[in-house]
């Protein structure tokens, strides 16, 4: 399985040289497996996989969204293949296809965005994801999200490993961690949200994001072998990002040697 990261930041892309190390654009994953891709989530990175997808020979593209928040889905609608008729797009989300389809219809739509949906070129499908399934060669399973907007999760499984994908979900007490943990169990890749130290979730319980502290606990829980701390708060500068990560490194060897944690950075490839 090889995973590259499009995008990492979350609430709003950002730019500037206090983040050029990790990057500015929003959630975006792409997954290649022996048997096909998948792409996880479509935020601002989208547009660059978007134009790498369509300069080659047009592929099946499957869309798994976790959820509908702007840094999730913005990139949608500057992604090339959309626009294009040589490409068939199927996009999989938390909701009943109808109700994606429509979210989509209502985001290009005057006075929000200048291009109509009608003006679509790509031939699209829409389905609600549910439990377990199949999806371009991979097992895909979901989990709903603990955040205030509906959305799930996802682990993503072929012959080479699992992955493990749960952005902008709290980890809020022993329940979450526990339901979670077995969802992650013997991750080969877990990658989750840390948008905030703990000193600053403390003072926003409830707004649908974990710490690293809470990530990390997650992943050793789990039994994961590598940890990718996700969803940048976009004010977080790379020097910052870096002594987050240093920390999170500092508690894994003390617990758990094995354990691989880092930040990802947009443009970072990982193969299992």
């Amino acid at each position: 399985m090889h995973v590259r990261f499009w995008g990492v930041r979350g609430s709003i892309p950002v730019s500037g040289k206090a983040y050029t190390r990790f990057g500015g654009d929003s959630a975006c994953l792409e997954v290649r497996g022996s048997r096909g891709s998948v792409i996880l989530d479509a935020g601002t990175g989208l547009r660059g996989l978007g134009n790498a997808l369509s300069a080659g020979e047009p592929q099946p593209i499957h869309l798994l969204l976790t959820h509908f928040h702007w840094d999730h889905i913005l990139g949608l609608l500057f992604f090339k293949p959309l626009y294009d008729d040589r490409f068939r797009i199927a996009i999989h989300g938390p909701l009943p296809a109808e109700e994606t389809e429509a979210t989509l219809a209502a985001l290009m739509r005057q006075p929000y965005f200048p291009v109509p949906f009608a003006s679509v070129q790509a031939r699209l499908s829409f389905a609600h994801l549910r439990e377990a399934e199949t999806v371009a060669g991979f097992n895909v399973e979901a989990i709903p999200l603990s955040h205030p907007s509906p959305g799930q999760g996802y682990a993503i499984e072929d012959e080479s490993g699992r992955l493990v994908f749960l952005t902008d979900n709290e980890l809020d007490g022993e329940p979450a961690l526990d339901r979670y943990a077995a969802f992650a169990q013997n991750a080969s890749l877990l990658v989750h949200d840390a948008e905030y130290t703990g000193s600053e979730y403390a003072l926003r319980k409830g707004w649908g994001h974990s710490s690293q502290e809470r990530a990390l606990e997650l992943a050793l829980r789990a039994g994961a072998r590598r940890l990718a701390l996700y969803h940048h708060n976009q004010d977080r500068t790379d020097a910052e990002v870096l002594a987050m990560e240093r920390q999170c490194r500092e508690k894994a060897a003390l617990a758990a040697p094995d354990l691989d944690c880092f930040a990802a950075a947009q443009g970072m490839e990982v193969e299992f």
